[in-house]
């Protein structure tokens, strides 16, 4: 459940154009009523050496958690008690919480999905009962689904054939339709997945979407070519959003060598050439990329050593955030892709305003702190992981050469939070 402050907070905090500012942030029920000079007599005082920026938001996150039926099988209740023991809601809330995520968007590729009006309300249910802090629930686009009203869909392109696909979202004119573009056809001849599955579909999805007024989003963009599709048609008038991850402006087949457990770096779509990490790079840093979101997919060890695809990366949000700004990502870009663009998002599902530190938005926000690099080192150079799974790619590798992006903590509609699980 998620609770709402009255509460007055004093510090420096990060304005939508990206400049800083020292205010006072009036909360009454959860909501900013107003922001105005210090007055040296706020509840939550942080001094210079905290930043606060409007609450960061990850809109592409796999918790796991699904609601079971009295009537489920045995099997069906084993493969249950295996997603939990990769991640609940529980424990992806305190990820979030520790990776300085305020609040977030759960996709729905469960053993059994929510694809229609009652299992979405079932799943909707069970999140607003565990959940934490702010949430979104994705519905599954299948061959035989059909929109339920104004909700985020999310299709896998390569369960379709072309045939099927235009057929399928004929059905969904005007809806948000978030695409997983990957060729069916492409990985079926070449399993590496490579490059061309991902643009293949992009170019499918980007007709599609014009063809039926769909609202495409889409998502993990992790190719070159991929992005300048997305690019070619905005320039035309299309409206169509995109994001990339962590791990495609992290690691590429070159990079991805210096990490002890490289095989484990497995990811649908794969991790690119370098050549494809520096493009979404500048991308991110110029606004072609309008999101920046991890497609946290806890799995566990045993998981990873099965060859399982999709890494976690929800502890490690804000610290990531860190490694971007000493790669030339200003503060206003941040704000961009890690509040307002995805506040966007949150408030056309929700109806409340999200991520900006103005009157009438949700008050939920990321208190930053700089960890000199040095002291980094000297703490044995890992950063605390507490989603269930228990381990994440950037364990022990330093994001940042002069500091360390830390979520000191975050407040969620007023409330100042602390994860609740505890770290290794």
């Amino acid at each position: 459940m998620i609770a709402n402050a009255t509460t007055s907070i004093e510090g420096h905090y990060v304005a939508s154009d990206g400049s800083v500012k020292h205010g006072l942030i009036h909360v009454v029920d959860g909501i900013i009523s107003e922001v105005s000079s210090p007055t040296g007599s706020a509840e939550h005082t942080f001094n210079k050496n905290f930043t606060i920026y409007p609450g960061f938001i990850d809109i592409h996150v796999h918790a796991r958690e699904y609601p079971l039926p009295t009537a489920a099988s045995e099997a069906e209740r084993i493969k249950h008690a295996d997603q939990l023991a990769k991640e609940d809601y529980e424990s992806f809330c305190a990820a979030a919480i520790n990776g300085g995520v305020t609040a977030f968007a759960d996709m729905p590729n469960n053993p059994l999905p929510p694809c229609d009006d009652v299992s979405y309300r079932a799943k909707s249910s069970l999140a607003d009962e565990r959940c934490t802090i702010d949430h979104v629930l994705y519905a599954l686009i299948t061959k035989d689904s059909g929109p339920f009203g104004d909700r985020p869909y999310k299709i896998y392109t390569h369960d379709f054939s072309h045939d099927e696909l235009a057929t399928t979202l004929a059905r969904y004119s005007g809806c948000f339709v978030a695409a997983h573009c990957e060729s069916r056809d492409i990985i079926a001849k070449r399993p590496e997945r490579p490059t061309s599955a991902e643009v293949a579909d992009i170019a499918k999805m980007l007709d599609l979407a014009e063809r039926f007024s769909l609202d495409l989003h889409v998502s993990h963009v992790s190719t070159r070519a991929g992005l300048e599709l997305v690019l070619g048609s905005k320039s035309a008038g299309m409206d169509v959003t995109c994001e990339t991850t962590p791990t495609y402006l992290f690691w590429s087949d070159e990079r991805k060598k210096s990490y002890a457990r490289s095989a484990w770096l497995t990811m649908k779509p794969p991790i690119r050439a370098e050549e494809d990490r520096r493009r979404l790079l500048v991308g991110i840093e110029d606004g072609d990329i309008d999101i920046l979101a991890t497609d946290h997919a806890p799995h566990t060890h045993k998981d990873k050593e099965n060859g399982a695809f999709g890494i976690p990366l929800e502890d490690h949000y804000t610290n990531f955030v860190g490694w971007l700004a000493q790669h030339g990502l200003s503060r206003r870009r941040i704000v961009d892709v890690c509040s307002v663009a995805p506040g966007v998002f949150m408030h056309r599902f929700t109806g409340d305003r999200f991520g900006r530190i103005e009157p009438g938005h949700v008050a939920s926000f990321t208190v930053t702190e700089r960890l000199p690099a040095m002291e980094f080192r000297e703490k044995g150079g890992y950063l605390p992981i507490r989603t269930r799974c228990a381990w994440s790619p950037f364990d022990g590798v330093k994001l940042g050469n002069d500091y360390i992006l830390h979520a000191h903590e975050v407040f969620v509609r007023g409330v100042r939070m602390k994860s609740t699980v505890n770290a290794r």
